[in-house]
């Protein structure tokens, strides 16, 4: 199920006095940090990663559907008589929680953790309409819901995002008010950045608007149609984001933060990059159809499409030139054989500088900088 936003459970903080009916203890629902043993864990068959969220999934309280309504503060309604405690935990020797009431009762698992972020999704497409804006797709829904996530360092946790055990991490919303309502950038199944074949490119460039905060870059897709066995990807959009000389791709973490080098993800129909706090820009950001195979838009005139979605946090568009390089080559030595740096050498070195931005350099000055072992390097190059 690629397009759709599946949930693991994290640990609920909350003491019964013992286990529930289901044998949850009060140990395994004292930190939101933990994933709870029964959470499920990816990865799909065809090396997909799975959950995408996880929240709290152990002692959770709901309401019990009454015959009568009573005082809620005294606790004197009566549950329904088809009410009857099944498939749900309850409390400690007890259909209900708390004890001595029939307003309320608990359970643990994953489908409560699902119910809570169907909940969150909810609020998101309310929010986008009070602001004026488009509802959301379900592809921004789930973007802005994994663009938020915090990072759960706990047990069963602390891995590296994009995660088998915690997806993004656990749903925030204090995180989504913070992205939603600051600079961003927000574009949601447009028609204009629609890809209709393989090779082409949509190219965003911009400048952090705030470097106490993180930058954060989450493109999400709902892809064609694919087959039950086997790999079920059909379109591969990718992400690619340069920031400072330095290029980051999709999904490749180091615990919550983006890290270079590393290959495009080709499997997953959602692709981040976390950058951290003080980070400074300008920023590039590329979404490029490595291949588009299917009809990920249907009902269109077009038999191979596909539309995405894709929210950059703390971030304001501008056109601006970015300078890059994929790396220094040593093309020539003034002794020696191998092209190796030896003492006393001179050496040439080829240093390749792209401009992925959208406006052109004019003045461009390199800087030798004094780290990784040079001392007294020369003055700027134009």
């Amino acid at each position: 199920s690629k397009n759709v936003i599946t949930v693991g459970a994290s640990e609920g903080v909350r003491a019964f006095g013992g286990n529930d009916g289901c044998s949850i203890s009060d140990a395994q629902a004292n930190s939101a940090n933990d994933i709870i043993g029964f959470s499920s864990r990816g990865p799909c068959d065809d090396g997909r990663v799975k959950p995408d969220l996880v929240t709290c999934g152990t002692h959770v309280t709901g309401g019990v559907f009454p015959s009568s309504v009573g005082n809620a503060v005294a606790g004197s309604g009566t549950a329904d008589g088809c009410y009857d405690g099944s498939s749900v935990c309850g409390g400690v020797g007890s259909t209900f929680f708390p004890a001595g009431q029939e307003w309320t009762s608990a359970s643990s698992g994953t489908s409560h953790s699902t119910p809570a972020v169907a909940g969150f999704a909810a609020l998101i497409r309310q929010n986008f309409i009070n602001k004026g804006m488009t509802a959301p797709s379900p592809a921004m829904t789930k973007a802005m819901m994994m663009v938020s996530a915090g990072y759960m360092n706990g047990v069963g946790a602390n891995d590296n995002l994009y995660s088998n055990s915690q997806g993004m991490g656990t749903v925030n919303m204090n995180n989504y008010f913070s992205i939603i309502d600051n600079p961003n950038m927000i574009r949601d199944q447009q028609n204009a950045d629609m890809f209709t074949s393989t090779g082409q490119e949509f190219l965003r460039t911009g400048v952090v608007d705030n470097i106490a905060l993180p930058v954060k870059i989450t493109l999400a897709y709902t892809d064609a149609p694919g087959p039950t066995n086997g790999n079920s990807f059909v379109n591969n959009l990718d992400l690619e984001v340069t920031e400072n000389g330095n290029t980051y791709l999709g999904n490749i973490f180091t615990a919550s933060l983006s890290n270079t080098g590393g290959v495009a993800d080709n499997k997953n129909n959602v692709e981040s990059v976390f950058l951290p706090i003080g980070t400074s820009g300008p920023i590039s950001i590329k979404v490029k159809a490595t291949n588009i195979a299917g009809d990920g838009v249907p009902n269109n005139a077009s038999p191979l499409d596909q539309d995405f979605s894709i929210i950059v946090s703390n971030f304001v568009e501008r056109l601006v030139p970015i300078a890059s390089s994929s790396g220094s080559t040593v093309i020539a030595e003034s002794c020696g054989t191998g092209l190796v740096l030896d003492p006393q050498d001179h050496i040439t070195v080829s240093l390749p500088i792209t401009n992925t931005g959208n406006l052109a350099t004019t003045n461009l000055v390199a800087t030798l900088q004094n780290t990784g072992g040079i001392i007294f390097p020369t003055s700027p190059q134009s």
